[in-house]
C-alpha cells in the first residue's frame, strides 16, 4: 500500500470530514457512531451508543445495557440496603442488564474476611445461602430472598486488598 500523494489527499479527506460533520451534526460523536458501527459489525443487529461521562448504554431492538466504571462511583439509584458491602468499600464498575446488576466494589481487606463477612451479614439480612465455593485465589457465594438472588465473588486486588463482584437478579423462572 503506498502513500497518498497531493492529488489524492483532498479525494480521501473531503468525503472523511464530510461524514465527520454529518455524524456530529446529528448529535453523535465520532466515538459513538464508531462504536455502533463496530457492535453491528459484530452482532448484525442496529445499536445505539450513548455516553455521558463515565456511564455508556447500548440500546438495541432486544433492550439496553448500561455499563459506567470509574475510581470510586455511585451504588445505583435502588440500591437494596439488604446486601452486603464490605467496609470502606469504592464503586469501581457499575453494569445494567435486562433486570440485573453486576457491581464491582474494591475494598481493603482478604478474600478471607470478606468471604466470612458477607456470608454472615447476608444470612442477618434474611438470606438464604444456597451455595459457597473456596479456591486459593477467589470466593464465591450465592444467595437467594424471595424473588431475588445474589452472586458474589470476591478475588485478591493487589492495591485495595480484595475486589467484590456482586450480581443481583431475579430469580430465573
Amino acid at each position: 500500500m503506498s502513500a497518498l500523494s497531493r492529488q489524492q489527499i483532498p479525494t480521501v479527506i473531503v468525503p472523511a470530514l464530510i461524514v465527520l460533520f454529518a455524524v456530529a451534526g446529528c448529535g453523535k460523536s465520532v466515538d459513538e457512531a464508531a462504536s455502533e458501527a463496530a457492535l453491528r459489525a459484530a452482532t448484525g443487529q442496529d445499536a445505539r451508543v450513548e455516553r455521558d461521562g463515565a456511564t455508556t448504554i447500548i440500546s438495541t431492538a432486544n433492550g439496553e445495557m448500561k455499563m459506567s466504571a470509574g475510581d470510586d462511583l455511585a451504588l445505583p439509584d435502588g440500591f437494596p440496603d439488604d446486601v452486603y458491602l464490605p467496609a470502606g468499600y469504592q464503586v469501581r464498575s457499575v453494569m445494567e442488564l435486562d433486570g440485573a446488576e453486576v457491581i464491582s466494589v474494591s475494598a481493603p481487606g482478604t478474600i478471607e474476611s470478606g468471604f466470612d463477612e458477607a456470608s454472615a451479614a447476608m444470612q442477618r439480612h434474611g438470606w438464604k445461602q444456597v451455595m459457597a465455593m473456596q479456591r486459593d485465589s477467589y470466593r464465591m457465594l450465592g444467595f437467594e430472598k424471595g424473588e431475588r438472588q445474589a452472586r458474589v465473588m470476591l478475588v485478591a486486588d493487589n492495591d485495595a486488598g480484595v475486589m467484590l463482584n456482586l450480581q443481583l437478579q431475579p430469580v430465573p423462572q
